[in-house]
């Protein structure tokens, strides 16, 4: 009672007592919708009541697809750990609240403590590992590596050189590309590749932006310059992200 689950990269999962072997997927459960985004479900045996506040987030900025990459399937947060109890435990109660009453404003709300809840419980997570096992998250917080990250985040469209962000940081060209790789997992003009595919990837598919405005903003000088390149990283082409996303949305 009071713990909290929570699933970084959405994987399938089993909620069970350790007896019962007959497991009933969930499209099969009698779930009743109260609003677009809010439903309940009554379902069991006539044993003890259990009750469960569940929900599932979206996460598509290309920082947060990078966070989530380096936890782990699940994390749990006990309720007896001291640290986790008072955040977390707080906002599962609001959470619980406010799901059972469903008023005015309710969804907002709702939204809002989720958000929080599970900041807390990665926080929780990352606070109680090693520096060796955070890896990009350790960049971050480095002085220099963390400035020139912050360079290509705010600038993609800059054609930036090794050089240039070395000497923007302070270090020489050698010494920076050694540490940017040691932390970061990879060069940085591999980085800066990524993070303008990363953001391109999200535009494609959250804004009605042409892809020549697209790729202007991240620094290509072309659409065909900037399609070969994203097709080549992504495997798909720009027209087919955005034709396949608007797809699934409106098969959902």
């Amino acid at each position: 009672e009071g713990g909290f689950v929570l699933f970084p990269k959405g994987e399938g999962h089993v909620i069970s007592d350790g007896e019962c072997t007959t497991i009933t997927p969930l499209a099969e459960l009698p779930i009743e919708s109260v609003t677009e985004r809010y439903e309940t479900l009554a379902f069991g045996g006539s044993g003890e009541a259990t009750r469960m506040v569940c929900g599932a987030m979206l996460f598509q900025h290309p920082l947060a697809t990078r966070l989530l990459g380096i936890l782990p399937p699940y994390i749990k947060i006990h309720p007896e750990s001291e640290d986790a109890a008072s955040t977390v435990s707080s906002v599962a109660r609001l959470l619980k609240s406010e799901s059972e009453s469903v008023s005015v404003g309710a969804e907002a709300v709702i939204s809002r403590l989720a958000d929080i809840l599970v900041i807390a419980a990665m926080r929780q997570y990352l606070s109680e590992l090693d520096d060796s096992k955070t890896g990009w998250l350790t960049a971050l917080q480095d002085d220099r590596i963390g400035r020139s990250l912050k360079l290509i985040h705010d600038q993609p469209d800059k054609h930036w050189s090794l050089e240039e962000l070395g000497v923007a940081v302070g270090m020489s060209r050698t010494s920076f590309a050694t540490q940017f790789k040691k932390l970061v997992g990879n060069s940085p003009m591999d980085y800066l590749a990524e993070w303008r595919m990363s953001l391109a990837y999200s535009r494609l598919q959250l804004t009605s932006d042409t892809v020549l405005s697209i790729a202007l903003d991240i620094g290509y000088q072309s659409e065909s310059a900037f399609s070969r390149a994203f097709k080549k990283a992504i495997g798909k082409s720009p027209v087919e992200v955005r034709k396949e996303y608007r797809a699934s949305i409106g098969a959902a």
